[in-house]
């Protein structure tokens, strides 16, 4: 919630006076920035559109942080594709990747 909290307050004072006023904030957003690039960079790399797969927690969220999520995702490239798991899955999940890469 807090990386949402301070896109909105970002969104709201510009990116040069919001890095000014709030210094450690600025690196929560730099998270979702770096999505973004990540993002964008899949779609230029292998010319289909991204995914992303987040969990359904973010269904959870309260509709004032679902519209900042919204505007999150106005930044995504066209076409990019959210796929949602479940929360409760999501460390049996890591285990098949991890398994999967060779990572222990």
């Amino acid at each position: 919630m807090l990386i949402l909290q301070a896109w909105d307050l970002r969104s709201s004072l510009g990116p040069k006076k919001f890095a000014k006023l709030h210094p450690g904030m600025a690196e929560f957003v730099k998270s979702l920035d770096h999505m973004i690039k990540q993002l964008k960079n899949a779609g230029k790399e292998f010319g289909n559109p991204p995914f992303l797969m987040t969990t359904d927690g973010l269904d959870k969220i309260g509709p004032k942080w679902q519209a900042v999520w919204a505007d999150v995702q106005s930044n995504f490239p066209k076409g990019t594709k959210i796929v949602k798991m479940a929360e409760d899955d999501v460390a049996g999940q890591e285990t098949i990747f991890n398994k999967l890469l060779g990572i222990k």
